[in-house]
């Protein structure tokens, strides 16, 4: 039989703290409904969301944790992240602040369940996945106001005389992104430029600038 189920709603209008049963934390945005067994079972970790929330997920390698949101099933074993997947919206959104998650079409994952394979869309740090539940298409991008990684050596982004293609190179190592440049081309491009306080687009646009190149942003589903 099934288990009965904890439900919160956030009727306020500011977030609230959830504590979970395996030591997980949910901020609940207003207007938003969580849900989840009093007991997780043995072998994974579900929990229901009809809205926004920001979660903190308890690392267990032997138990995913796993959020299922309008149409999108998000996979985790630990790391923290944001959903916005209010019930009845035309898109469902996956933030990833620190870790990796796996992304599934919730019809696609109940497929899975009968022993068919199905890839989920990874995304990391800084990355953002919207799908369009009317379309069943994802698109995947860096989020608007990206950050560094704190598992990363310290840069001080001050350059003299440094070839783009080594700043590029230390700028994706700090924000986990890719970009796609001609490396033979850039090791001959010469910037003298301080970085430090810029995010990373204005560090990429003003490289740019620098070398009178132009740079555009490209979903990656990859």
């Amino acid at each position: 039989a099934s288990k009965p189920l904890q439900e919160h709603i956030n009727r306020g209008t500011k977030p609230t703290l959830v504590n979970l049963p395996d030591g997980s934390s949910v901020l609940l945005h207003p207007n938003s409904r969580l849900s989840y067994a009093t007991q997780f079972a043995p072998d994974r970790r579900e929990v229901f969301l009809d809205g926004e929330a920001f979660f903190e997920v308890a690392r267990d390698a032997s138990r995913p944790f796993m959020v299922y949101a309008n149409e999108i099933v998000t996979k985790v074993i630990g790391t923290s992240f944001t959903i916005r997947a209010p019930h009845g919206s035309t898109e469902a959104e996956v933030i990833v602040r620190t870790g990796k998650v796996s992304v599934y079409r919730w019809k696609d994952l109940q497929q899975m369940e009968t022993n068919k394979p199905i890839n989920g869309v990874v995304i990391t740090q800084n990355q953002q996945l919207v799908l369009n539940t009317q379309g069943g298409q994802f698109s995947k991008s860096i989020i608007e106001q990206p950050v560094l990684l704190k598992q990363t050596q310290p840069f001080t982004f001050q350059y003299a005389d440094v070839s783009a293609k080594v700043i590029f190179e230390e700028i994706q190592k700090a924000y986990g992104v890719s970009i796609y440049f001609d490396e033979e081309l850039m090791a001959h491009c010469p910037v003298t430029a301080s970085l430090n306080d810029e995010p990373l687009y204005g560090k990429i646009a003003l490289v740019c600038q620098a070398i009178e190149a132009q740079y555009e942003v490209l979903d990656d589903i990859s």
